[in-house]
């Protein structure tokens, strides 16, 4: 299935419920006009008029109805087919995609699916009012471009990024300077499950990926930088694409100076 063609099918059909409505609108006006200065004669024709126009109008709705029925939304977000025109306009776009699962693609920091089982389109958990690829996509690249403008707090963020780590050390034992996989870093950082709704793991890659970049000009209050290395287990990786639009796993992280 594919709702581009849908979507084109249902075009004609619109257009001539638009043209109905005018028809309806026009010679209601002109039904009440006839009222008014009392021309029974223009007034039974109007009348005439309006009630042909709904029946027509009627019949414009009908169509559109019949091709919205026609649709079957269940079997397109079930199957393939949406993901599959997701990945084709994010090509088309320009636009970072990675699968991460089956069913469950990254389009970084966001994770996107379908829920089939409530015909819902899926950013991050949460049900979006589209299931057109073309806005799905759109949809994602501005929630991406307003994460972009937002004021990022370096300084404050290595420091909390840096308490983690120190307290996560000092609870296991661990070597000091040497690296820490960044999920036990994170949840050190976010102890609360109902904190970590507020600022999920991929929020935390984000800020990751912000980061990145300027790791070797950005220093903790105590004078060290963070390094960050890869992981053995990609599944447990953040991936970002770094300044070069290298992509990177990057599943450790320690502070050293």
């Amino acid at each position: 299935m594919d709702y581009e063609s849908f979507y084109e099918a249902v075009q004609p059909e619109e257009k001539n419920f638009k043209d109905k409505t005018a028809a309806l609108t026009k010679a209601s006006k002109a039904m009440i006009k006839a009222l008014e200065s009392g021309d029974y004669k223009t007034l039974k024709k109007t009348a005439d008029t309006l009630n042909n126009t709904i029946n027509d109008l009627q019949a414009a709705a009908d169509a559109i109805n019949a091709e919205i029925a026609g649709f079957d939304l269940h079997a397109y977000l079930q199957g393939s087919d949406f993901m599959d025109q997701v990945l084709a306009e994010c090509e088309k776009q320009g636009i970072d995609v990675v699968q991460k699962e089956t069913g469950k693609y990254e389009m970084f920091p966001y994770i996107v699916s379908t829920d089939a089982v409530n015909d819902n389109a899926v950013i991050d958990r949460k049900a979006v009012p589209t299931v057109r690829p073309s806005v799905f996509v759109d949809t994602v690249r501005t929630r991406q471009e307003k994460l972009n403008a937002m004021n990022f707090k370096a300084e404050s963020f290595i420091n909390e990024l840096a308490a983690a780590y120190d307290s996560f050390i000092k609870k296991s034992g661990k070597s000091k300077d040497g690296y820490l996989g960044q999920n036990s870093v994170y949840k050190e950082m976010v102890p609360m499950a109902r904190l970590r709704k507020e600022y999920d793991v991929q929020a935390f890659a984000y800020d990751i990926a912000r980061l990145y970049p300027i790791r070797e000009t950005t220093y903790t209050k105590d004078g060290r930088r963070v390094d960050f290395g890869p992981s053995k287990n990609i599944g447990s990786a953040i991936r970002i694409l770094d300044e070069n639009g290298t992509e990177r796993y990057l599943g450790e992280i320690r502070f050293y100076k």
